[in-house]
């Protein structure tokens, strides 16, 4: 964890009560929620002094995350019981006033034109505002201040299920610390979160799912997936699924088109669930509301084995990833030949095969490449991840052309960058694919020759003459593009 000294955190302390001070209260028009507004002056001043002070909370948290904070606490916790009566008290306000508005707005118009500002106390641009009371919320201020501070001295975690339907386990498998592949559900306790209803994510047991573990609170008003810890969430998600593809832990039927039935067009999506015991260990957003319910949880978290997670949302995922989900199943590794296990091209001395008794032996093997580069943060490590997200990019497109792209962006990010000598992209990308796919110097030469006059002149057509259809021909080389970058970034992984 990660301190901030006493000085730094007075400073902080003192911004954020400053900026809850001169707060609004905004009901837009056509709505009936409050929204707090703030000076933008003073939220600018906290996210620099953020990044000055609390630089390592920028791979977690970014301004907009900063912002809802305080918007979510001050809804819960200034507000608290009173916000539908201010809510009703306000929408009223705005019923009265609106043709008022209506008419003040024609008859400025008229006489001014558009050259005119309407100023009416309690509406603002049609929106009803309200100003907080100064002198009843001081204490609150400050303890809004101290959980936000909490937060990011030592953030909450959340935790992502993604339902696997076909791929099946002998037992659940940890990936690494924060990623594992769950057998079934049943030593979960699943709850939705204090005050609501009931969970909308469906769970079903018998059925493996995968478990990512994130640093950082999710917050609901991120509807549209942008805020930091969502999109850290999908990147491990799809990071995960390009290596465990790439490294044939996972197959698809149908190779590389991935085709969606029908009856499978429905939203897929990544349930986002809240654990009370990583919220009382960590973090300051939600501690206030789960000590509201201490008894309730104190309960639940001793008839659970693993986990007690409450239910607090989902990140939709597209169609074309949830067809891929749908499709995933785990090879019977015990009936492979064993002349089959090969890296790439390479083919290993017969002495090294073993055939495994059963599958979960192949599958830990299979996993241990993996968790060294999903541990790993070096250089190379990042380097093989961000290649296997374009990939895996590449893998799931529909359209050939973003195929193509997306399978040369992953070569381009694994073995990419211009050397010292000034050689071109180009024909340093076809010397490394040369040397790492061929086996004789003839091979690498037709290796190297197939990237620079095919692949790379493909890519240009599409990039520069905005090419949308491939030929029957450049069909065939994005088979090859396929294979070749998929091999390769095999061989990154098993040599790292």
């Amino acid at each position: 964890m990660n301190k901030i000294n006493e000085k730094d955190k007075d400073n902080l302390r003192g911004l954020i009560t400053k900026t809850i001070d001169g707060m609004e209260l905004h009901m837009p028009k056509g709505t009936r929620d409050l929204i707090p507004t703030f000076e933008p002056s003073l939220i600018d001043e906290i996210h620099s002094f953020i990044k000055k002070k609390i630089s390592w909370i920028e791979d977690i948290y970014e301004k907009e995350d900063i912002i809802f904070f305080i918007v979510f606490l001050v809804k819960k916790k200034l507000l608290g019981s009173q916000y539908e009566f201010m809510r009703d008290k306000m929408a009223q306000l705005f019923e009265e006033n609106a043709s008022k508005i209506d008419e003040e707005e024609k008859k400025l118009k008229d006489e001014e034109g558009d050259d005119y500002e309407l100023e009416i106390t309690g509406i603002v641009n049609f929106d009803v505002v309200k100003r907080t009371d100064r002198s009843k919320n001081k204490l609150h201020y400050r303890d809004i201040a101290n959980d936000i501070i909490n937060e990011l001295e030592d953030p909450t975690r959340c935790y992502a299920l993604v339902q696997l339907p076909k791929v099946e386990l002998q037992e659940s498998i940890q990936v690494t610390d924060a990623i594992s592949l769950e057998k079934n559900l049943e030593d979960f306790v699943m709850r939705p979160m204090p005050g609501d209803e009931d969970i909308q994510f469906p769970i079903e047991n018998n059925r493996t799912y995968l478990l990512i573990e994130q640093v950082g609170c999710f917050m609901r008003f991120f509807k549209s997936n942008r805020s930091l810890v969502s999109k850290n969430i999908i990147t491990k998600f799809k990071t995960f699924l390009g290596l465990s593809i790439i490294n044939d832990i996972f197959n698809v039927p149908s190779g590389p088109s991935v085709k969606i039935d029908n009856d499978q067009k429905r939203d897929f999506s990544i349930g986002i669930f809240i654990s009370p015991s990583s919220v009382i260990s960590h973090g300051g957003i939600f501690k206030w509301l789960f000590n509201k319910h201490k008894n309730d949880i104190d309960f639940i978290q001793q008839v659970s084995s693993k986990l007690d997670l409450f239910y607090y949302d989902e990140i939709s995922i597209s169609e074309i990833y949830g067809s891929l989900l749908r499709s995933l199943y785990t090879p019977d590794y015990s009936t492979y030949n064993p002349f089959h296990l090969i890296v790439g091209k390479r083919k290993r001395p017969l002495h090294q095969f073993k055939r495994p008794e059963k599958n979960l032996e192949l599958l830990n093997e299979k996993f241990e490449k993996t968790r060294k580069i999903l541990n790993s943060t070096n250089d190379y490590a990042q380097r093989i991840k961000s290649a296997s997200l374009w990939y895996l990019e590449g893998y799931a497109a529909e359209n050939e052309t973003f195929k193509f792209i997306n399978y040369t962006i992953a070569l381009e990010s694994l073995l990419g960058a211009r050397n010292e000598e000034g050689i071109s992209l180009t024909e340093n990308l076809s010397s490394r694919c040369g040397f790492w796919l061929g086996e004789s110097l003839k091979e690498k030469e037709e290796i190297r020759k197939l990237f620079r006059k095919e692949i790379y002149e493909t890519r240009s057509r599409i990039v520069h003459e905005g090419r949308t259809i491939l030929k029957k021909q450049d069909s065939e080389t994005l088979e090859k593009l396929e294979s070749m970058t998929k091999n390769i970034i095999n061989q990154a992984i098993m040599t790292s």
